[in-house]
């Protein structure tokens, strides 16, 4: 992750966070599997990060928010909600 200047922002908000996105409770198993990784540079725009319960059966879902920039701004339009969709796990605005 380093070498791609990639921090996981879940774990620099909260480095003493005990949260996770997978539970069983039949192996009284806790982990975390699902991350969201950032440029190190664009860490200072996100305003929120958090894990919270899902629909999905033993999974949590990782919310996050970030400020919109000027720039993305300009690259939208006047909309403030970019469109975002995800390939092969990672998000692509």
């Amino acid at each position: 992750m380093k070498e791609l200047n990639l921090t996981d922002i879940y774990c620099e908000l909260y480095p003493k966070s005990k949260s996770f996105t997978y539970v069983s409770k039949s192996l009284n198993l806790k982990l975390r599997i699902d991350y969201f990784l950032i440029f190190h540079l664009l860490s200072c725009d996100v305003k929120q990060v958090e894990i919270c319960i899902s629909i999905a059966p033993n999974r949590n879902a990782i919310f996050l928010s970030k400020k919109i920039t000027s720039t993305e701004v300009q690259a939208y339009g006047k909309s403030t909600t970019p469109c975002w969709k995800t390939v092969g796990g990672f998000i692509l605005a």
